[in-house]
């Protein structure tokens, strides 16, 4: 009787210890955790689309303050060394976004992830220099193998404030040949692509620096 109760009580810490493990284990992404490269880019082990990627509130949305998306010319060819013809929901708020079909103006392409440490540093730079340059140069994002209602509660925590399309399956990964985020594009009125900087934007001063040498904009 001694034996099987010492028994009964045996097995079951090792379950309650097996619990607690499985309990304080560190959670993956659901994007799959980030692998950093040389160059300070993030990218996910894993692209597959999280369940409900797109789900977030009206109330998430207000909250992430971030500027209606622009509107594009779907029927625009796409430019020689432009953005690729893929056309991705706004994140925010406003019409669903042709990034071939975006002309007119100068404009700062980021990609970036809420998963994404080095874009969380950069976001703040990037949403200041958006807000006073309105009618000279445009900023839009790319949120890439997301979640909705986690990028919007970044973007609005770190005041990104310009718009951004999401690509939650990484669409647009080979028509920009994304290596890794945050990924930012200096892209001509004519909708070419001046200028790729891989890796985070680390000041002010280098944004304007890279405005100014590869788009001739001067801030």
């Amino acid at each position: 009787m001694v034996k099987t109760t010492r028994l009964k009580w045996l097995t079951v810490g090792a379950a309650c210890v097996a619990l607690v493990a499985a309990c304080s284990a560190p959670q993956s992404s659901s994007v799959g955790d980030p692998v950093e490269s040389p160059t300070g880019q993030q990218t996910p082990t894993s692209t597959a689309v999280p369940s409900g990627a797109d789900k977030a509130t009206a109330s998430q949305i207000k909250a992430a303050n971030l500027e209606p998306c622009p509107s594009s010319d779907k029927s625009t060819q796409p430019a020689s060394r432009g953005l690729p013809d893929i056309t991705l929901p706004c994140l925010g708020e406003g019409p669903e976004v042709d990034l071939a079909g975006v002309r007119g103006r100068p404009m700062v392409v980021n990609v970036w992830a809420s998963w994404c440490g080095p874009c969380r540093a950069e976001l703040p730079i990037l949403g200041q220099m958006s807000e006073r340059t309105k009618g000279k140069l445009d900023f839009l994002g790319i949120n890439v193998s997301d979640t909705r209602k986690a990028a919007l509660e970044m973007a609005g925590t770190y005041k990104m404030r310009f718009p951004s399309v999401f690509d939650p399956a990484f669409e647009t990964r080979p028509g920009l040949r994304v290596s890794g985020v945050p990924l930012t594009l200096f892209v001509r009125a004519d909708g070419s692509i001046a200028y790729r900087h891989d890796g985070p934007i680390t000041s002010e001063e280098q944004l304007k620096q890279l405005v100014h040498t590869s788009l001739g904009v001067e801030l």
